[in-house]
């Protein structure tokens, strides 16, 4: 494995994840999950989420377990195929959002019947055992109902350049429901 070199002067988790999650992408990764190093694992994951986003049609979308003892109205941990490396350029999440926002950003930028919270698989984030370790941007959230908004945008370019073979009905439904 090769080291992965970050410029983190603002020391948050985001730039972390833009980084490994390129590299991975780099090295052939058919999928990325995003996780943190507080994070216990409950249930059996990686078939269960391949399976549920391959047996979608490209772009395919986003899955993540139920997360306790925090949330469960947003993907806090997310499961992705390389694609989404390919429609936003290969920065998993937008470089504005560094620390929270990330996970309403990847919550949301799929649409409903794109995003899946598993409800066999649970994820325990021990928030409590290294605290925050970060002071978290409140102003960041001012940003993402654009970013939001761009982001389909850029799903949709992505869907319509004629080399990625999409049915235009597939594209018309992913504009009702999130456009």
């Amino acid at each position: 494995l090769e080291m992965v070199r970050v410029d983190n002067a603002i020391k948050k988790p985001g730039p972390v994840f833009i980084e490994i999650a390129r590299k991975a992408y780099d090295m052939g990764a058919e999928f990325m999950y995003r996780v943190n190093d507080d994070t216990e694992f409950h249930g059996r994951w990686p078939k269960l989420y391949s399976e549920t986003l391959m047996s979608l049609t490209k772009p395919y979308g986003v899955i993540g377990p139920r997360c306790t003892p925090t949330q469960n109205r947003i993907l806090t941990h997310d499961f992705v195929h390389r694609t989404h490396m390919e429609i936003f350029k290969q920065v998993y999440y937008p470089v504005e959002l560094v620390d929270w926002w990330m996970d309403d950003w990847i919550s949301s930028v799929y649409g409903i019947s794109r995003t899946f919270m598993s409800k066999d698989v649970t994820v325990i984030h021990h928030v409590k055992y290294h605290g925050r370790r970060y002071d978290v941007n409140e102003s960041n959230q001012e940003l993402l109902a654009p970013l939001t908004s761009h982001a389909s945008e850029q799903i949709v370019s992505w869907m319509e350049q004629p080399e990625n073979r999409i049915n235009s009905k597939i594209i018309a439904a992913f504009k009702r429901e999130s456009l």
